[in-house]
C-alpha cells in the first residue's frame, strides 16, 4: 500500500517600512524608490509652493511617473523634492502634462 502524498501550503507575507526624518511639518527626509536614495520629500502643499502648480496638475504627474513619491500609511502623499526640482527644469512641461489629459478649470461660486 502507498503512502498518502501530503500538500503544503506556504504562504509568504512582506512588509514594508518608509522612516521619515522631518525637519518640520512640511519636509522630511526618506528613500524614494525611483531614485534609489535618500531624498527630501515635501507634502503636496509645500509642493505647490515651491513648484507654483495646482495640486492637480502635480497629482496628474505623479500618475504618469513624472514626478515621484511614496504614500504614508495614513494616506499621506509625499514628493519627491528631487523630481519635482527636476521637473523646474523641463523646459516644456505643457507636452509632458498634455499626455495625462486636462480637466477643465470652473470659477468657485
Amino acid at each position: 500500500m502507498r503512502p498518502k502524498a501530503k500538500k503544503y501550503l506556504i504562504t509568504e507575507e512582506s512588509h514594508e517600512i518608509l522612516i521619515v526624518r522631518q525637519k518640520d511639518r512640511s519636509t522630511g527626509r526618506g528613500h524614494c524608490r525611483e531614485c534609489e536614495r535618500e531624498v527630501e520629500l515635501v507634502t503636496a502643499d509645500a509642493a505647490v509652493t515651491r513648484s507654483g502648480r495646482g495640486s492637480r496638475e502635480l497629482f496628474r504627474l505623479i500618475e504618469a511617473g513624472l514626478l515621484h513619491s511614496v504614500e504614508t500609511d495614513t494616506g499621506h502623499v509625499l514628493i519627491c523634492g528631487d523630481s519635482l526640482s527636476g521637473l523646474e527644469s523641463i523646459a516644456d512641461i505643457g507636452s509632458a502634462a498634455g499626455k495625462i489629459g486636462k480637466t477643465k478649470r470652473t470659477k468657485p461660486l
